[in-house]
């Protein structure tokens, strides 16, 4: 095995284990909020906290505010002139978002080009065919 792919893997496992340790810092905190709350509920009189259902609440989309714009202004400043296809992967590739499923990918390529084109607008990139990017 090359040198550079077990350079990768090395990489990779190591952002694995941080991204896990966090999760559980994350976890840990969450489990003291949640005795809070019900030592709470406790003191109010209400008895049944153990048996209400827990709910989820879904992330709101792929990226957070203002970043898929800071990753496409950084490539476009650190790799120069970039095509829409190019400009989506590298969003996909720092995000870390799944590309098994094609609808995710037409959603992500659909938001780069609607950021390129609000972009445009205030004159922070520009395109020359609609095709190949460029800060402006």
């Amino acid at each position: 095995m090359s040198e550079h792919a077990i350079s990768a893997l090395v990489k990779k496992r190591a952002e694995l284990a941080g991204e896990i340790e966090r999760t559980k810092e994350h976890l840990s905190i969450l489990q003291q909020s949640l005795v809070h709350v019900d030592g709470a509920l406790a003191v109010l009189g209400y008895e049944f906290a153990a048996e209400i259902e827990p709910t989820y609440r879904r992330p709101r989309g792929y990226f957070d505010q203002g970043e898929l714009v800071r990753i496409i202004l950084n490539r476009l400043r650190d790799e120069g002139p970039q095509t829409i296809v190019q400009l989506r992967d590298s969003a996909i590739a720092t995000t870390g978002i799944g590309t098994d499923n094609p609808r995710t990918v037409r959603v992500i390529h659909k938001k780069v080009l609607r950021a390129l084109t609000r972009q445009e607008e205030r004159g922070n990139v520009t395109t020359s065919d609609g095709k190949v990017w460029a800060l402006a």
